[in-house]
């Protein structure tokens, strides 16, 4: 890193040629932009900025900053890529990772000084305490940490929450870059998030209540899942900085930029962790939208939902099925209130008038985007259903029906099937 013009380092306080740091380690940026689809970073204050770096500024001398890399090699090796990139979620740590949080902490209070002299002028003399404790820590001018807490806490997947979450959630919590000073009228701690992890140290008080299986202890030891936070407002605080970092949307420009760099480069989306975080924030939203839906109707889209993935098949081409599984999810889901209730009665008529007749009975439901089949074929077996639901795909295909949908979905059963009680389904996307 280039170096600027002579001043005091922020840490060790010599007048030397300061480096230009960066506020959040380098190799989280980079690791963002590696597993993104497009290959950017979007800055949380303006979306239709596209950013090809982590925040950074002159602070610190090199030997200050060779002195924290240090930490940042161990952090990254033996914890941040194991997570990230290989699912690892155990790990045996020593005092290096305290040391690493206490240096990101560090960096978040200095730089963030003027928010407590503007905000909470009482809690200054706290925050220059433990300034300069963490500072004496990292520069081993103590032995210790002082009696302050810092906490680590891992972020997943969320398929369900009790609690109202923001749309998007999930790109903020799996995906964004982050850090503060959360404040209160007595209390102050530093907050540093990570794709998949937060990071915490307390100011004033110096110990923090709630917090279960997060505590990083300079002795060393294991830190896993489970973990708990229930730390009086910190939900709260965590969706309002989720929602400030989600409330600005992406223009119409920008998201067709994004639309083309994902179709120009295709196997980059199927093998992104942006792809990952996409399908699971969509499920979650899906959820959320499935409840509202008759019980027949939800029974399809969880049904469609369920549906395998042949294992044979090269991750490339599993994770485009699982994205034509989800949209057509998606579009089932999605109907309105009235087109549900119709599409369930139309499918229960279906079925009772196949039940008094003895002989196959086929509804078809055209809601313009979307055009459910609905087959009883009575006495039949599960190939031949999947075999009439491929020709039924190739007749429609061959005569250019239905041009206006962009999902077709076709179910047949045979409720006398006593081996196979379940729908069988195909899909067709356009």
């Amino acid at each position: 890193m280039r170096g600027s013009s002579s001043a005091k380092c922020a840490l060790c306080q010599a007048s030397r040629e300061l480096q230009v740091s960066h506020i959040i380690p380098r190799f989280v940026g980079e690791w963002l932009k590696e597993s993104s689809a497009t290959a950017f970073l979007r800055g949380a204050e303006n979306s239709n900025l596209r950013l090809q770096d982590t925040m950074k500024m002159p602070l610190l001398c090199s030997d200050c900053e060779n002195r924290l890399s240090k930490f940042e090699d161990y952090f990254a090796k033996q914890i941040f890529f194991p997570y990230q990139n290989r699912g690892r979620q155990k790990f045996s740590y020593d005092e290096s990772l305290l040391k690493f949080v206490v240096s990101i902490s560090w960096r978040i209070l200095y730089i963030e000084q003027q928010v407590l002299d503007d905000n909470a002028p009482n809690l200054v003399p706290y925050a220059k305490r433990a300034l300069k404790t963490w500072k004496d820590y990292m520069l081993e001018l103590r032995q210790d940490e002082g009696n302050y807490e810092h906490h680590m806490f891992f972020l997943d997947f969320v398929e369900k929450s009790t609690a109202e979450i923001p749309n998007d959630f999930q790109w903020y919590t799996l995906r964004a870059i982050d850090g503060c000073l959360a404040l209160g009228k007595e209390i102050v701690f530093a907050y540093t998030k990570f794709p998949g992890m937060i990071f915490i140290s307390a100011i004033h008080p110096p110990k923090l209540e709630g917090w279960v299986g997060t505590r990083i202890k300079r002795s060393g030891g294991r830190i896993a899942p489970p973990q708990e936070i229930a730390y009086p407002g910190f939900h709260g605080f965590l969706i309002d900085r989720a929602n400030k970092a989600l409330d600005s949307e992406i223009s119409n420009i920008q998201e067709k930029k994004i639309g083309e760099t994902i179709r120009n480069n295709p196997e980059r989306l199927l093998f992104s962790k942006s792809f990952e975080v996409f399908m699971a924030e969509r499920k979650r939203k899906r959820e959320e939208t499935k409840q509202r839906l008759p019980g027949l109707v939800r029974e399809l889209v969880n049904i469609i939902e369920g549906g395998e993935i042949d294992s044979s098949l090269p991750e490339r081409d599993k994770n485009l099925v699982r994205l034509q599984i989800d949209f057509a999810a998606d579009k089932l889901a999605e109907l309105d209130l009235i087109a549900a209730k119709n599409l369930e009665r139309d499918i229960q008529n279906n079925i009772l008038t196949a039940r008094d007749s003895h002989k196959e009975k086929l509804t078809i439901s055209d809601l313009g985007n979307i055009v459910i089949f609905f087959w009883t074929l009575l006495g039949s077996t599960k190939i031949k259903r999947l075999e009439r639901i491929d020709k039924m795909f190739k007749e429609i295909e061959s005569s250019g029906s239905y041009s206006k949908a962009q999902v077709i979905l076709i179910f047949t059963w045979d409720p006398t099937d006593l081996i196979d009680k379940t729908y069988d389904w195909g899909c067709q996307l356009r």
